[in-house]
Protein backbone atom coordinates (compact mmCIF):
# COMPACT_ATOMS: atom_id res chain seq x y z
CA UNK A 1 0.00 0.00 0.00
CA UNK A 2 2.97 2.64 1.09
CA UNK A 3 4.37 1.63 -2.65
CA UNK A 4 1.22 2.65 -4.18
CA UNK A 5 0.56 6.15 -2.25
CA UNK A 6 4.36 6.79 -3.46
CA UNK A 7 3.36 6.00 -6.82
CA UNK A 8 0.29 7.88 -7.23
CA UNK A 9 1.42 11.16 -5.36
CA UNK A 10 4.49 11.22 -8.15
CA UNK A 11 2.08 11.14 -11.18
CA UNK A 12 -0.88 13.21 -8.97
CA UNK A 13 2.09 15.78 -8.61
CA UNK A 14 3.53 15.58 -12.03
CA UNK A 15 -0.47 15.94 -13.50
CA UNK A 16 -1.01 19.11 -11.20
CA UNK A 17 1.44 20.82 -12.22
CA UNK A 18 -0.29 21.50 -15.65
CA UNK A 19 -2.88 23.37 -13.20
CA UNK A 20 -3.32 27.58 -12.27
CA UNK A 21 -0.95 28.49 -9.55
CA UNK A 22 -4.14 29.11 -7.63
CA UNK A 23 -5.05 25.52 -8.30
CA UNK A 24 -1.39 24.44 -7.02
CA UNK A 25 -1.85 26.53 -4.09
CA UNK A 26 -4.97 25.12 -3.05
CA UNK A 27 -4.00 21.19 -3.80
CA UNK A 28 -0.58 21.54 -2.00
CA UNK A 29 -2.32 23.75 1.57
CA UNK A 30 -4.56 20.42 1.04
CA UNK A 31 -1.58 17.72 1.11
CA UNK A 32 0.10 19.68 3.75
CA UNK A 33 -2.49 19.56 5.98
CA UNK A 34 -3.11 16.12 6.01
CA UNK A 35 0.73 15.40 6.01
CA UNK A 36 1.47 17.65 8.71
CA UNK A 37 -1.69 16.82 10.99
CA UNK A 38 -0.07 12.99 10.63
CA UNK A 39 3.63 14.13 11.55
CA UNK A 40 2.45 15.93 14.37
CA UNK A 41 0.64 12.96 15.74
CA UNK A 42 3.41 10.93 15.45
CA UNK A 43 6.01 13.15 16.94
CA UNK A 44 3.79 13.18 19.57
CA UNK A 45 3.74 9.84 20.56
CA UNK A 46 7.58 9.40 19.76
CA UNK A 47 9.38 11.24 22.92
CA UNK A 48 7.29 8.40 25.26
CA UNK A 49 7.77 5.43 23.30
CA UNK A 50 11.55 6.35 23.45
CA UNK A 51 11.12 7.05 27.04
CA UNK A 52 9.22 3.45 27.90
CA UNK A 53 11.13 1.24 25.35
CA UNK A 54 14.86 2.43 26.65
CA UNK A 55 13.33 2.32 30.65
CA UNK A 56 11.90 -0.62 30.11
CA UNK A 57 14.96 -2.12 28.50
CA UNK A 58 17.31 -1.40 30.25
CA UNK A 59 15.31 -2.48 33.51
CA UNK A 60 15.02 -5.64 31.80
CA UNK A 61 18.15 -6.20 32.29
CA UNK A 62 19.03 -6.73 35.82
CA UNK A 63 22.35 -5.77 36.35
CA UNK A 64 24.02 -2.81 35.07
CA UNK A 65 27.19 -5.10 33.73
CA UNK A 66 24.94 -6.34 31.19
CA UNK A 67 23.44 -2.81 29.59
CA UNK A 68 26.87 -1.67 29.89
CA UNK A 69 28.19 -4.58 27.81
CA UNK A 70 25.29 -4.49 25.24
CA UNK A 71 25.24 -0.63 25.24
CA UNK A 72 29.32 -0.66 24.77
CA UNK A 73 28.65 -2.79 21.52
CA UNK A 74 25.85 -0.64 20.43
CA UNK A 75 27.81 2.82 20.79
CA UNK A 76 31.30 1.31 19.21
CA UNK A 77 29.11 0.05 15.96
CA UNK A 78 27.18 3.07 15.32
CA UNK A 79 30.77 4.96 15.63
CA UNK A 80 32.33 2.41 13.52
CA UNK A 81 30.12 2.51 10.82
CA UNK A 82 29.47 6.64 11.16
CA UNK A 83 33.37 6.70 10.25
CA UNK A 84 32.49 3.87 7.53
CA UNK A 85 29.93 6.47 6.42
CA UNK A 86 32.64 9.68 6.45
CA UNK A 87 35.32 7.65 4.82
CA UNK A 88 32.60 6.52 1.97
CA UNK A 89 31.53 9.74 0.89
CA UNK A 90 35.02 11.70 1.25
CA UNK A 91 36.40 8.79 -1.08
CA UNK A 92 33.71 9.30 -3.43
CA UNK A 93 34.34 12.45 -3.51
CA UNK A 94 37.89 12.15 -4.70
CA UNK A 95 37.22 9.34 -7.05
CA UNK A 96 34.06 11.34 -8.91
CA UNK A 97 34.91 15.04 -8.51
CA UNK A 98 31.09 16.45 -8.31
CA UNK A 99 31.07 20.14 -8.48
CA UNK A 100 31.75 21.86 -11.33
CA UNK A 101 33.22 25.53 -10.24
CA UNK A 102 30.79 26.63 -13.61
CA UNK A 103 27.79 25.78 -11.20
CA UNK A 104 28.96 28.96 -9.08
CA UNK A 105 26.76 31.40 -11.34
CA UNK A 106 23.88 29.10 -10.31
CA UNK A 107 24.02 30.23 -6.57
CA UNK A 108 21.51 32.20 -5.17
CA UNK A 109 23.37 35.50 -2.74
CA UNK A 110 20.97 34.79 -0.18
CA UNK A 111 19.95 31.11 0.21
CA UNK A 112 16.69 30.10 1.91
CA UNK A 113 17.51 27.99 4.06
CA UNK A 114 16.37 29.13 7.89
CA UNK A 115 19.66 29.11 9.57
CA UNK A 116 17.94 29.96 13.44
CA UNK A 117 19.31 26.85 14.82
CA UNK A 118 22.62 27.10 13.24
CA UNK A 119 24.09 29.44 15.50
CA UNK A 120 23.52 27.02 17.74
CA UNK A 121 24.92 24.20 16.27
CA UNK A 122 28.08 26.62 15.32
CA UNK A 123 29.07 26.45 19.01
CA UNK A 124 28.75 23.00 19.34
CA UNK A 125 31.83 21.30 20.25
CA UNK A 126 32.83 17.96 22.02
CA UNK A 127 32.68 19.29 25.25
CA UNK A 128 29.85 20.87 24.77
CA UNK A 129 28.42 17.96 23.47
CA UNK A 130 29.10 16.18 26.42
CA UNK A 131 28.46 18.85 29.08
CA UNK A 132 24.62 18.75 27.26
CA UNK A 133 23.77 15.20 27.82
CA UNK A 134 22.74 15.63 31.33
CA UNK A 135 19.89 17.86 31.54
CA UNK A 136 19.45 20.60 34.41
CA UNK A 137 15.82 20.04 34.16
CA UNK A 138 13.76 17.21 34.17
CA UNK A 139 10.89 18.43 32.25
CA UNK A 140 12.93 20.44 29.76
CA UNK A 141 14.39 17.46 27.76
CA UNK A 142 10.57 16.12 27.18
CA UNK A 143 9.19 19.73 26.13
CA UNK A 144 11.93 20.30 23.51
CA UNK A 145 11.58 16.51 22.50
CA UNK A 146 15.64 16.91 23.32
CA UNK A 147 16.40 12.79 22.23
CA UNK A 148 19.84 12.12 23.88
CA UNK A 149 18.70 13.85 27.11
CA UNK A 150 15.44 11.36 27.28
CA UNK A 151 17.07 8.32 26.31
CA UNK A 152 19.90 9.46 29.28
CA UNK A 153 17.13 10.04 31.99
CA UNK A 154 15.52 6.55 30.69
CA UNK A 155 18.89 4.80 31.51
CA UNK A 156 19.14 6.34 34.55
CA UNK A 157 15.33 4.99 35.49
CA UNK A 158 15.92 2.03 34.37
CA UNK A 159 18.99 1.05 35.86
CA UNK A 160 17.48 2.95 39.87
CA UNK A 161 13.73 0.33 39.25
CA UNK A 162 16.40 -2.62 40.36
CA UNK A 163 17.30 -0.55 43.15
CA UNK A 164 14.30 -0.01 44.81
CA UNK A 165 13.38 -3.06 46.61
CA UNK A 166 9.42 -4.14 46.75
CA UNK A 167 8.49 -0.90 44.20
CA UNK A 168 10.60 -2.45 41.57
CA UNK A 169 8.22 -5.15 39.81
CA UNK A 170 5.60 -2.32 40.20
CA UNK A 171 7.39 0.16 38.45
CA UNK A 172 8.39 -2.02 35.62
CA UNK A 173 4.81 -3.15 35.61
CA UNK A 174 4.58 0.58 34.85
CA UNK A 175 6.86 1.20 32.43
CA UNK A 176 6.02 -2.13 30.21
CA UNK A 177 2.16 -0.86 29.81
CA UNK A 178 3.13 2.48 29.27
CA UNK A 179 5.62 1.50 26.48
CA UNK A 180 2.63 -1.21 25.35
CA UNK A 181 0.07 1.53 24.78
CA UNK A 182 2.49 4.01 22.94
CA UNK A 183 3.14 1.50 20.68
CA UNK A 184 -0.54 0.42 20.13
CA UNK A 185 -1.32 3.87 19.68
CA UNK A 186 1.53 3.71 16.74
CA UNK A 187 0.22 0.60 15.01
CA UNK A 188 -2.80 3.11 14.76
CA UNK A 189 -1.09 5.95 13.28
CA UNK A 190 1.16 3.95 10.57
CA UNK A 191 -1.98 2.29 9.10
CA UNK A 192 -2.44 5.85 7.45
CA UNK A 193 0.97 5.64 6.17
CA UNK A 194 0.27 5.27 2.63
CA UNK A 195 -2.44 8.35 2.77
CA UNK A 196 0.23 10.76 4.10
CA UNK A 197 2.93 9.07 1.78
CA UNK A 198 0.18 10.14 -1.22
CA UNK A 199 0.03 13.68 0.06
CA UNK A 200 3.33 14.20 0.66
CA UNK A 201 4.68 13.10 -2.67
CA UNK A 202 2.17 14.81 -4.61
CA UNK A 203 3.11 18.20 -2.62
CA UNK A 204 7.27 17.85 -3.31
CA UNK A 205 6.23 17.07 -7.23
CA UNK A 206 4.15 20.30 -6.45
CA UNK A 207 7.15 22.31 -5.92
CA UNK A 208 10.27 20.97 -6.30
CA UNK A 209 12.32 22.51 -9.76
CA UNK A 210 12.80 21.17 -12.46
CA UNK A 211 16.17 23.91 -12.66
CA UNK A 212 17.41 22.67 -9.68
CA UNK A 213 16.74 18.95 -10.40
CA UNK A 214 19.41 19.51 -13.33
CA UNK A 215 21.50 21.77 -11.34
CA UNK A 216 22.55 19.48 -8.66
CA UNK A 217 22.29 16.10 -10.63
CA UNK A 218 26.01 15.36 -10.09
CA UNK A 219 26.13 16.00 -6.11
CA UNK A 220 22.99 13.90 -5.59
CA UNK A 221 24.05 11.32 -8.14
CA UNK A 222 27.12 10.80 -6.32
CA UNK A 223 25.56 10.97 -2.80
CA UNK A 224 22.80 7.99 -4.06
CA UNK A 225 25.39 6.13 -5.02
CA UNK A 226 27.29 6.27 -1.57
CA UNK A 227 24.22 5.52 -0.04
CA UNK A 228 24.24 1.78 -2.34
CA UNK A 229 28.07 1.79 -1.55
CA UNK A 230 27.52 2.09 2.64
CA UNK A 231 24.11 -0.15 2.10
CA UNK A 232 26.57 -2.91 0.41
CA UNK A 233 28.47 -2.80 3.26
CA UNK A 234 26.09 -3.23 5.62
CA UNK A 235 25.63 -6.70 3.46
CA UNK A 236 28.51 -7.33 4.31
CA UNK A 237 28.79 -6.95 7.43
CA UNK A 238 25.17 -8.83 7.88
CA UNK A 239 26.53 -12.19 5.93
CA UNK A 240 30.33 -11.79 8.23
CA UNK A 241 29.13 -11.55 10.99
CA UNK A 242 25.84 -13.08 11.62
CA UNK A 243 25.96 -15.89 8.39
CA UNK A 244 22.73 -14.68 7.87
CA UNK A 245 21.29 -14.32 4.15
CA UNK A 246 21.30 -10.33 3.29
CA UNK A 247 18.97 -10.70 0.73
CA UNK A 248 16.45 -12.13 2.85
CA UNK A 249 17.46 -9.81 5.50
CA UNK A 250 16.32 -6.44 3.11
CA UNK A 251 13.60 -8.48 2.08
CA UNK A 252 12.09 -8.11 5.38
CA UNK A 253 12.56 -5.07 6.14
CA UNK A 254 12.35 -3.64 2.60
CA UNK A 255 8.18 -2.84 3.70
CA UNK A 256 9.02 -0.38 6.69
CA UNK A 257 12.07 1.05 4.32
CA UNK A 258 9.33 1.93 2.25
CA UNK A 259 7.69 3.71 4.86
CA UNK A 260 10.50 5.66 6.59
CA UNK A 261 11.17 7.12 3.01
CA UNK A 262 7.82 8.81 2.77
CA UNK A 263 8.56 10.02 7.04
CA UNK A 264 11.73 11.69 6.19
CA UNK A 265 12.34 11.63 10.22
CA UNK A 266 14.75 9.25 11.76
CA UNK A 267 12.96 9.96 14.80
CA UNK A 268 9.41 9.53 13.56
CA UNK A 269 10.15 6.20 12.29
CA UNK A 270 11.72 4.98 15.59
CA UNK A 271 8.46 2.86 16.34
CA UNK A 272 8.39 1.77 12.98
CA UNK A 273 11.80 0.12 13.48
CA UNK A 274 11.23 -0.88 16.64
CA UNK A 275 8.07 -3.33 15.74
CA UNK A 276 10.12 -4.60 12.10
CA UNK A 277 13.12 -5.27 14.66
CA UNK A 278 10.73 -7.65 16.98
CA UNK A 279 7.93 -9.35 14.36
CA UNK A 280 9.94 -9.52 10.92
CA UNK A 281 13.57 -9.67 12.19
CA UNK A 282 13.73 -11.65 15.23
CA UNK A 283 15.58 -9.40 17.17
CA UNK A 284 14.86 -9.42 20.65
CA UNK A 285 12.74 -6.70 22.52
CA UNK A 286 15.58 -5.96 24.97
CA UNK A 287 18.04 -5.14 21.74
CA UNK A 288 15.82 -3.04 19.69
CA UNK A 289 14.15 -0.60 22.44
CA UNK A 290 17.69 0.19 23.33
CA UNK A 291 19.63 -0.08 20.37
CA UNK A 292 16.80 2.01 17.43
CA UNK A 293 16.03 5.05 19.82
CA UNK A 294 19.64 5.40 20.85
CA UNK A 295 21.00 4.97 16.92
CA UNK A 296 17.81 7.61 15.90
CA UNK A 297 19.90 9.87 17.53
CA UNK A 298 23.30 9.32 17.28
CA UNK A 299 23.53 7.41 14.67
CA UNK A 300 23.55 9.57 11.11
CA UNK A 301 25.20 7.36 8.49
CA UNK A 302 23.06 8.72 5.15
CA UNK A 303 23.62 11.89 6.65
CA UNK A 304 27.66 11.45 6.86
CA UNK A 305 27.64 10.28 3.76
CA UNK A 306 25.81 13.33 2.47
CA UNK A 307 27.11 16.28 4.18
CA UNK A 308 30.78 14.87 3.43
CA UNK A 309 30.29 15.17 -0.26
CA UNK A 310 27.36 18.55 -0.80
CA UNK A 311 30.78 20.06 1.86
CA UNK A 312 33.06 19.24 -0.68
CA UNK A 313 31.92 19.74 -3.98
CA UNK A 314 30.51 23.23 -2.88
CA UNK A 315 34.28 24.01 -1.75
CA UNK A 316 35.50 22.49 -4.98
CA UNK A 317 33.03 24.79 -7.02
CA UNK A 318 33.85 27.81 -5.10
CA UNK A 319 37.76 26.65 -5.41
CA UNK A 320 38.33 26.64 -1.76
CA UNK A 321 40.82 23.57 -0.94
CA UNK A 322 40.64 21.56 2.01
CA UNK A 323 43.73 19.85 2.63
CA UNK A 324 44.75 16.41 4.44
CA UNK A 325 44.48 18.02 8.11
CA UNK A 326 41.30 19.78 7.58
CA UNK A 327 39.75 17.34 5.66
CA UNK A 328 40.86 15.04 8.78
CA UNK A 329 39.34 18.02 11.34
CA UNK A 330 35.98 18.00 8.70
CA UNK A 331 35.13 14.79 9.04
CA UNK A 332 35.52 14.80 12.69
CA UNK A 333 33.26 17.95 12.70
CA UNK A 334 30.81 16.43 10.54
CA UNK A 335 30.29 13.15 12.62
CA UNK A 336 29.81 14.97 16.29
CA UNK A 337 27.48 17.25 14.71
CA UNK A 338 25.31 14.93 13.52
CA UNK A 339 25.42 12.99 16.60
CA UNK A 340 24.22 16.17 18.38
CA UNK A 341 21.68 17.40 16.01
CA UNK A 342 18.52 18.54 17.34
CA UNK A 343 15.74 16.38 15.42
CA UNK A 344 14.38 19.30 13.03
CA UNK A 345 13.09 19.38 9.61
CA UNK A 346 15.73 20.60 7.47
CA UNK A 347 18.38 19.91 9.97
CA UNK A 348 20.68 18.94 7.12
CA UNK A 349 21.32 21.75 5.33
CA UNK A 350 21.52 23.71 9.01
CA UNK A 351 24.55 21.68 9.26
CA UNK A 352 26.16 21.63 6.13
CA UNK A 353 25.64 25.68 6.59
CA UNK A 354 27.47 25.48 9.78
CA UNK A 355 30.20 23.19 8.41
CA UNK A 356 30.59 25.53 5.20
CA UNK A 357 31.06 28.73 7.69
CA UNK A 358 33.59 26.58 9.72
CA UNK A 359 35.84 25.94 6.67
CA UNK A 360 35.12 29.69 4.74
CA UNK A 361 33.30 28.10 1.91
CA UNK A 362 30.65 30.47 0.64
CA UNK A 363 27.07 29.41 2.26
CA UNK A 364 25.74 30.84 -0.67
CA UNK A 365 26.45 27.30 -2.19
CA UNK A 366 23.92 25.36 -0.20
CA UNK A 367 21.00 26.51 -2.99
CA UNK A 368 22.71 24.21 -5.34
CA UNK A 369 21.12 21.75 -3.31
CA UNK A 370 18.11 22.79 -0.98
CA UNK A 371 16.15 22.04 -4.40
CA UNK A 372 16.42 18.66 -4.23
CA UNK A 373 17.19 18.09 -0.67
CA UNK A 374 13.40 16.82 -0.30
CA UNK A 375 14.17 14.33 -2.19
CA UNK A 376 17.56 13.17 -0.23
CA UNK A 377 16.07 13.89 2.87
CA UNK A 378 14.31 10.76 2.11
CA UNK A 379 17.13 8.77 1.31
CA UNK A 380 19.04 10.13 3.88
CA UNK A 381 16.30 9.34 6.68
CA UNK A 382 16.33 4.92 4.82
CA UNK A 383 19.88 5.16 5.19
CA UNK A 384 20.38 6.37 8.43
CA UNK A 385 17.28 3.48 10.03
CA UNK A 386 18.90 1.00 7.89
CA UNK A 387 22.19 1.54 9.59
CA UNK A 388 20.09 1.49 13.32
CA UNK A 389 18.68 -2.06 12.30
CA UNK A 390 21.41 -3.84 10.83
CA UNK A 391 23.44 -2.84 14.14
CA UNK A 392 20.61 -3.74 16.36
CA UNK A 393 20.71 -6.78 14.09
CA UNK A 394 24.62 -7.89 14.23
CA UNK A 395 24.37 -7.05 18.24
CA UNK A 396 21.41 -9.83 18.64
CA UNK A 397 23.03 -12.22 17.02
CA UNK A 398 26.56 -11.57 19.23
CA UNK A 399 24.24 -11.97 22.42
CA UNK A 400 22.03 -14.43 21.08
CA UNK A 401 18.94 -12.64 20.95
CA UNK A 402 18.05 -13.54 17.77
CA UNK A 403 15.39 -15.40 17.25
CA UNK A 404 16.17 -17.24 13.82
CA UNK A 405 12.93 -18.74 13.35
CA UNK A 406 10.97 -15.32 13.18
CA UNK A 407 13.58 -13.87 10.96
CA UNK A 408 13.99 -16.99 8.78
CA UNK A 409 10.25 -17.13 8.39
CA UNK A 410 8.72 -15.78 5.04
Amino acid sequence: MTSTGLILGLVTGLFFRALPDTAIDLFKNIFDIVTNVFMNGLQTVVTPVVFFSIATSVAGFGKASDIGKIGGKIVLSYLVTSILAIIIGTGLFFIFKPGDPSAASMAVTTPVVDTSAASEMDELSLSSFITELIPSNIVKPFLEANMIQIIIIAIFCGLATGLIGQFSTTVKDLFLSMNELFLKITVILVRLIPIVTFCSMASMMLTIGTDSLISTLSISGVTLLGFLVLIGFYSILILIFTGMNPIHFYRKYGPTMLQVFSLSSSNAAIPLNMKACTEQLGISPKIASFSIPLGATINMNGACVQLAISALAIARIYNVSIPGRLLVIMCLTIIVLSMGAPGIPGMGIILLTVILTQFNVPVEGVSLIIGIYPILDMFITVVNCLGDVVTSFLVAKSEKLLDRKVFEAK
